[in-house]
């Protein structure tokens, strides 16, 4: 691009840019180049265009970045000689929160709509201690807000990075069709003032968008580390649950070894410590020969003492049902909440049949013939 367009500006003395209009020809222009420092001669033939050239026939030490440089200060000196400032049509701020499993995009949130910035005056980066920073342009309106401007958009991730440092919020409006070396002021003037700038431009930081991005990270940290501890508890819960049933299906296998019409007196191991499973057994016996002389009982008094005295059929049955009521409600008060589920899972199938039955005067008839 040097090459190709010729040198219209240089620095005087008071490091200004000056045009090559406005000094005299040959080395009397007193300039040096913007971009290496090396003194520069004015070349105003009539043939070609007018341009500086370097005095030494070798080429600039920065030659590649002098078109950007020249743009850089022109902008600068714009917006110092200018009557008013134009103002900056900044657009929205927004920032994309990853998705909840990080997978596929994530979600464009805005942090803050489109605002206008009114500056108040022009910075010096090198005078507020942001030599260092790769800002073109540092703005600060009346309360004291500051807004940073580059005006190409090749920025490096250690550039970038900088800027995040200061803690500059900074717009990039790419002026790269502008970063020609006979550009001039009034030109650059012009497209900064532009109302369609808001369209161009695009943050390079954004210190709201970088904060809502943090909180975002934050609670979907929150929400994995939720879900991670349902996931741990359901894991759980289905290990319990698998556990239950293979518990459940040995003891169904121990019963269906044993013959439902005789009851076998416990089995005391002869080792001096016995297994859980042995004390559960035992348990169990002792509970369910507890449950059927309760029933059994329970039912004796019923017979012995209400059947008898009614002669009607309706009576009989009302009688029987209220025997009912009160053989299972006795069977509840028993037995322990927690023990509830053992008479459903673990009695056998003709101990629950009688509990089901309640204090039917047929089940004593049964339950005697069974046991004969």
């Amino acid at each position: 691009m040097t090459t190709q367009v010729r040198l219209a500006w240089g620095k005087n003395r008071e490091g200004r840019l000056t045009h090559i209009t406005d000094v005299s020809t040959g080395k009397g222009c007193r300039c040096e180049c913007p971009a290496c420092g090396q003194p520069l001669i004015a070349k105003r033939g009539q043939v070609m265009r007018p341009h500086f050239a370097h005095a030494v026939t070798s080429e600039c030490s920065r030659a590649p970045s002098l078109a950007r440089i020249v743009l850089n200060l022109l902008a600068r000196r714009a917006m110092h000689e200018v009557d008013a400032l134009p103002n900056f049509h900044l657009p929205e701020q927004a920032y994309e929160a990853p998705s909840l499993y990080g997978v596929g995009a994530g979600e464009r949130r805005v942090a803050r709509e489109s605002q206008v910035f009114i500056p108040d005056r022009v910075l010096e980066p090198e005078e507020v201690g942001l030599a260092e920073v790769p800002i073109d342009l540092l703005l600060e309106s009346a309360d004291g807000l500051r807004l940073g401007v580059v005006l190409h958009g090749n920025l490096s991730a250690d550039e970038v990075g900088k800027l995040k440092h200061a803690g500059i919020p900074t717009l990039c409006y790419d002026l790269e069709q502008l970063a020609g070396l006979d550009v001039t002021a009034e030109q650059v003037l012009e497209t900064l003032s532009s109302h369609e700038r808001s369209r161009d431009g695009y943050w390079l930081y954004s210190r709201i968008a970088e904060d809502e991005l943090a909180k975002a990270l934050d609670d979907l940290e929150e929400r994995r580390e939720a879900l991670r501890a349902q996931e741990v508890a359901e894991r759980r819960r289905r290990e319990e649950f698998e556990r239950a049933n293979r518990e459940r299906r040995a003891a169904m296998q121990i019963r269906q070894r044993t013959p439902t019409d005789t009851v076998l007196p416990l089995q005391v191991p002869s080792e001096p410590h016995r297994s859980v499973e042995q004390d559960r057994l035992a348990e169990k016996e002792k509970l369910r020969r507890r449950l059927l002389a309760l029933v059994d009982v329970h039912i004796e008094c019923w017979s012995r003492n209400t059947l008898a005295t009614l002669a009607a059929e309706e009576e009989r049955a009302a009688a029987l049902s209220e025997a009912k009521q009160g053989a299972r409600a006795r069977l509840q008060a028993y037995i322990p909440a927690a023990d509830e589920i053992w008479i459903q899972e673990a009695l056998s199938p003709w101990v629950k049949e009688l509990a089901e039955k309640g204090a039917d005067l047929a089940i004593k008839i049964w339950w005697k013939q069974r046991s004969r």
